[in-house]
């Protein structure tokens, strides 16, 4: 008859051996033995996770300087566009894309769908303020419409992830 200390081992090594060279081992294991001749039993314990609407509302809650910045670059967008401002059109679509990308520097979020809406839309919001400077420097007009497509199709995916958010966060999020 084998030894409870020759089981243990004998265990281990065929864990081990189940892990591959590469393998990676559990958090934290607990090895509970009743009685020297009784069966061993091995749990895994994993680390807490927040609840998916904790950790989006943490999330949300860093990243809304930059989403206030779009905002207010989006108004200053609107007005230098309907005052046919082209140097107050350019400073506020480069305001606009230095919001994008502080943005960029929190991807992703906890929420796997929502990070894929979002980050189409702000990979569109990045291309859609690319368009707009290239069109306020030479004044091309077709450059422009070029960024307006883009900035509607981020709205659009902008749109799908607010509505993921509201679900992750349980209530509705005031966009700009």
């Amino acid at each position: 008859m084998r030894s409870p200390l020759m089981l243990v081992a004998g265990i281990a090594t065929i864990a081990l051996a189940a892990c591959g060279p590469t393998g990676g081992l559990p958090a934290k294991t607990t090895v509970v033995t009743a009685a020297p001749s009784t069966l061993t039993q091995t749990r895994t314990v994993a680390p807490s996770t927040p609840p998916l609407r904790q950790s989006m509302q943490a999330w949300w809650d860093k990243v809304q300087d930059h989403v206030r910045a779009i905002q207010s670059a989006t108004e200053a967008v609107s007005a230098a566009a309907q005052a046919n401002d082209v140097v107050s059109l350019s400073t506020a679509c480069a305001r606009y894309h230095d919001g994008v990308a502080g943005l960029q520097g929190h991807m992703p979020p906890p929420d796997p769908a929502f990070g894929a809406e979002f980050q189409a839309g702000l990979s569109d919001y990045d291309v859609a303020m690319h368009f707009c400077i290239a069109a306020t420097d030479d004044i091309d007009s077709n450059e422009l419409r070029h960024s307006l497509e883009f900035l509607r199709s981020g709205n659009a995916a902008m749109g799908r992830a607010g509505t993921i958010l509201d679900q992750d966060l349980g209530e509705s999020v005031r966009r700009g």
